[in-house]
């Protein structure tokens, strides 16, 4: 065959397989099209697993932050600030693992840390007055965005502190006879009023929302694991740096064990109930047949 005429053949099937410029444009707009509904829908899909798997974690894990209010003597310059410890239900999660963030308004923000059956919190320098701490849960963690918040009331050393049994109060406020608020107000107007609560945590958050419906708004101390009353108190005391027997703390309960235990440890203890247990020489117990009573018991 002559070279000219396979030459021509060459050149005509170029032109058939190339085609118009038209036409090129098109396939080009196609493909890119193709690549870019390709990308947008691995981008959903990655998202839409991303969001499938954190509700997992909430479901999964199952764990809840029981955090409770926090007293303590007012912290000086250099002096120490002491952890807080919350518990958590179920206790999940290996040790020293960052579970949640800690929010206190004007600080920065830190972190609440696992530590065997609870989580320890870090708090700011404690002063005077009442401070509001937030907690939200890291995402992918335990907490996963769980919220809670608890308070540090800093009472100074000089003032006077009532801690009284939340079993007490609770068992009063469901009674809805008023004499609960009325005498908390009473103790307010004489010094920093508490409620001290022994577990366990779901005992607790139970006690924390029968209260709350009651009007009971007072710091509600807890130290989970369930802890013995006496502990309870003693920490509490420890903490505003009362001294071993708890100077200026006095301790108002029905529980007669308790209130033999704690008057003859030396703290100032009111026993509301129908018999004061018998305590030794110099133990400071007094009885009051009904939180009315006690209420009545504080000057005008």
């Amino acid at each position: 065959m002559p070279v000219q005429a396979l030459s021509g053949r060459v050149q005509t099937a170029d032109k058939h397989c190339m085609g118009p410029s038209s036409t090129r444009e098109a396939i080009g707009f196609l493909c890119r099209w193709c690549l870019l509904a390709s990308a947008g829908g691995f981008v959903a899909l990655a998202a839409g697993a991303g969001a499938s798997a954190t509700a997992g974690v909430h479901e999964d894990v199952r764990a809840a932050l029981v955090p409770h209010d926090w007293l303590a003597a007012p912290a000086s310059a250099t002096g120490k600030v002491r952890a807080v410890g919350f518990a958590l239900v179920p206790p999940l999660a290996p040790a020293w693992v960052d579970a949640a963030l800690v929010h206190v308004e004007g600080m920065p923000l830190t972190t609440a840390r696992t530590y065997r059956d609870g989580c320890i919190v870090r708090p700011p320098r404690p002063r005077e007055g009442t401070t509001p701490v937030r907690l939200r849960g890291l995402p992918y963690g335990v907490l996963a965005f769980r919220r809670g918040e608890f308070r540090i009331v800093g009472v100074p050393k000089a003032q006077r502190v009532f801690l009284v049994d939340a079993r007490l109060a609770r068992e009063a406020a469901g009674q809805a006879d008023g004499d609960t608020p009325a005498c908390l107000r009473q103790m307010r107007a004489a010094g920093a009023v508490a409620l001290f609560h022994t577990g366990p945590p779901e005992a607790f958050v139970a006690c924390r929302r029968r209260l709350d419906a009651a009007g009971v708004r007072e710091p509600l101390v807890f130290l989970g694991p369930p802890r013995r009353a006496k502990h309870v108190v003693a920490q509490a005391a420890f903490y505003l740096r009362r001294g071993p027997r708890g100077r200026g703390v006095e301790v108002v309960t029905g529980d007669p064990a308790l209130a033999r235990h704690l008057a003859a440890e030396g703290y100032s203890v009111h026993f509301v109930g129908p018999a004061a247990p018998p305590v030794g020489p110099g133990a400071t117990l007094r009885r009051h047949a009904s939180l009315a009573a006690l209420k009545e018991s504080f000057p005008p």
